[in-house]
C-alpha cells in the first residue's frame, strides 16, 4: 500500500519558536512517519504571488499540516495580520486539494477587543475553521476559547505542547561555571522578551528578597520594551542584581536553564508557553501568574505555583517559600513528563494524521 505524502507548513525565519517546536517533534515523529516540510520563509510578505505559490507547492500531498500563527499569512504595516490566509486557505480546497490539520499556536480572546478588532479576528478566523480538518490546540482553556468564538467542537482537537525528556542535565553550579554566571540565588525569565510578559513585576519583588538575581534570558521581541526594561533596572537600582543574556545557543537551552533556581513567568496572556515546557524539561520549579492557562497546570499537574504577581510582596514571598522548598513539585515534574514527553506527542500526532485520512 502506497504511504500517504505529508506535508507540514513551518514559517522558517530566524530563531522562531513554532519552528523550534516543530522541529523537536518532528525529530521524534520520524520514527513513525515521514513528513515534508514546507518552508515558509517570508511570513510577512504582500506579495499575493508569493502566497499562491506557497499554496500551490503546500497542496501536493495527501495531508497538510499547518503550523498557524495570526502573523504568518502576510502583515500589512504590522498592523493587519493574516492578510492572504483566505486566499492560501482557498486555493489549498479548490478545486481540489489534500486534507488540512491546523495547529493553532496563538489564540485571542476576544472579549477585551474593541469591536473592531472582534470583526477583524472573526475574518482572521474563518478561513482556518471553514477549511481545516481538524484543529489542534495545547490546552483546554484555547479549547473553550475558539468554541466561544463560533469554531466547530468537532474539529478541534487538544494535543499537548510536548516536553523534551532531558538525560543529562547539570547542577546549578556547573551551569553556572560554564556561562560564567555569579553562583547564587537564581530567578530565571526565559524566552522571547515582550510587553505581555511583564518581567518589571518580578524586578519590583526584588525590594523584598535578598541575595538573589534574576537572569532575563531571551532576545527581544520587543525592542521598545526591551528599552524600558534596562531603564527600569537602573531606575530601581538594581543593577547588580539583574543579569541580562541574549543570542543563546538553542541547542544549549537547557544548560542555560540550569543556571536557576527557580523559573518565574509573571504573563498577563498566553496561548502555548514554550518556556513553560522548556522549564519543566529543565526540572526546575516554576512560580507563574494566575492566568487560567497557567493555573490548569497546577490544578491538574501540580507542576507549577501561582502567585499573585500584581503585589511586589506576595510574589516575594512565594518565591521565598519555593526557594526553602525546591524538590516539592520534583514528583510531578516527573509524572508530567512522562505523559507529555515528545515521544507520546508524535504517536499521537500520527494517529491523528491516520483518522483524518480514513475519514
Amino acid at each position: 500500500m502506497k504511504s500517504p505524502r505529508i506535508n507540514v507548513l513551518l514559517p522558517w525565519t530566524h530563531n522562531c519558536g513554532i519552528m523550534i517546536y516543530w522541529l523537536r517533534i518532528d525529530k521524534e515523529l520520524k520514527k513513525y512517519q515521514k513528513t515534508n516540510i514546507i518552508k515558509n520563509t517570508s511570513t510577512a510578505s504582500m506579495n499575493p504571488f508569493y502566497f499562491i505559490s506557497l499554496a500551490n507547492k503546500a497542496k501536493k500531498c495527501d495531508l497538510l499540516h499547518i503550523q498557524h500563527n495570526y502573523n504568518v499569512f502576510g502583515s500589512f504595516l504590522g498592523k493587519f495580520n493574516s492578510t492572504f490566509a483566505w486566499l492560501f486557505y482557498f486555493l489549498l480546497k479548490f478545486p481540489k486539494g489534500p486534507k488540512v490539520i491546523t495547529t493553532l499556536h496563538d489564540i485571542v480572546e476576544p472579549k477585551h477587543l474593541s469591536l473592531l478588532k472582534k470583526i477583524y479576528l472573526k475574518f482572521m478566523n474563518f478561513p482556518v475553521n471553514r477549511f481545516s480538518d481538524k484543529i489542534i490546540v495545547h490546552e483546554a482553556n484555547s479549547e473553550n476559547t475558539l468554541i466561544r468564538q463560533g469554531f466547530d467542537k468537532n474539529k478541534i482537537v487538544r494535543i499537548p505542547h510536548g516536553i523534551t525528556d532531558v538525560e543529562h542535565l547539570l547542577s546549578k553550579t556547573e551551569a553556572r561555571k560554564r556561562f560564567n554566571i555569579p553562583n547564587k540565588k537564581t530567578i530565571m525569565l526565559y524566552g522571547w522578551v515582550k510587553k505581555i510578559k511583564q518581567y518589571e513585576k518580578v524586578i519590583d519583588s526584588l525590594e523584598y528578597l535578598d541575595d538573589v538575581q534574576v537572569m532575563i534570558l531571551g532576545n527581544p521581541l520587543d525592542e521598545e520594551y526591551y528599552e524600558f526594561l534596562l531603564n527600569y533596572v537602573k531606575e530601581k537600582n538594581v543593577e547588580d542584581k539583574v543579569i541580562f543574556r541574549q543570542n543563546v545557543n538553542t541547542d544549549a537551552i537547557f544548560q542555560w536553564l540550569r543556571c536557576a533556581d527557580i523559573v518565574v513567568l509573571p504573563y498577563s496572556r498566553i496561548t502555548a508557553s514554550g518556556a513553560l515546557s522548556d522549564s519543566i524539561s529543565a526540572h526546575l520549579p516554576i512560580i507563574t501568574s494566575k492566568i487560567p492557562e497557567f493555573a490548569q497546570y497546577e490544578k491538574e499537574w501540580h507542576v507549577v505555583k501561582t502567585a499573585d504577581v500584581d503585589s511586589p510582596k506576595k510574589l516575594a514571598d512565594t518565591i521565598k517559600n519555593v526557594l526553602k522548598n525546591p524538590h516539592q513539585l520534583d514528583k510531578h515534574l516527573i509524572k508530567f513528563i512522562k505523559h507529555n514527553n515528545r515521544d507520546v506527542i508524535a504517536r499521537r500526532t500520527k494517529k491523528l494524521y491516520e483518522e483524518v485520512l480514513n475519514e
